[in-house]
């Protein structure tokens, strides 16, 4: 049975064959930087270069408390993006503490590699990559994370963007607006 790398369907220079390339788990909101300019900074070791991921695709998990609460997909629009309008949602935003997401980008020259809007992988590639990505969300007892997964970029969550205190920075606007409107 011929592979249909062999058959020309699969690009050989496709850096690894894994369907997530680029992956981070249980990040925390407070440290990406929502407004302009847009950063969502990763580092492949805990000291290294900052990488932004903002315009990085795929599916992620919003979390509260480590329980799932929902799942999305970034497609025809960036993962911060969507990220960005659950934050925004007044009915999901204050229902979620971090994150995990699982791009199929990957990186190319410490940036995230805009691909063709075409991935052909084969079918044996396809359900490995699937299998991957399940173990690295459910992390079954039994299943080994690094054997499945060599190929995928695994990135810390940069700590470069200081949070914001949130109720503070609410706190600074209403007085402002109180302000305006003559209200002390």
């Amino acid at each position: 049975m011929t592979d249909e790398r062999d058959a020309g369907m699969v690009p050989a220079e496709t850096p690894h064959s894994c369907l997530v390339k680029t992956c981070g788990e249980f990040w925390n909101p407070e440290y990406v930087k929502w407004g302009k300019p847009w950063r969502l900074l990763g580092r492949r070791e805990p000291k290294g270069a900052d990488i932004n991921i903002y315009g990085e695709r795929g599916v992620y998990i919003l979390y509260q408390d480590r329980l799932p609460v929902y799942v999305g997909k970034a497609d025809k629009t960036c993962l911060g993006d969507r990220l960005a309008e659950h934050r925004a949602d007044w009915r999901k935003g204050p229902r979620w503490d971090s994150f995990s997401w699982f791009g199929i980008f990957g990186l190319k020259q410490g940036k995230v590699w805009q691909r063709p809007k075409e991935i052909k992988l084969s079918p044996s590639e396809l359900i490995a990559g699937l299998e991957a990505l399940l173990i690295a969300v459910i992390d079954p007892r039994l299943n080994s994370k690094r054997e499945w997964l060599k190929d995928i970029i695994w990135l810390y969550q940069s700590e470069t963007d200081k949070p914001v205190d949130r109720l503070a920075s609410i706190e600074e606007k209403l007085d402002q607006i109180l302000k305006k409107s003559g209200v002390s």
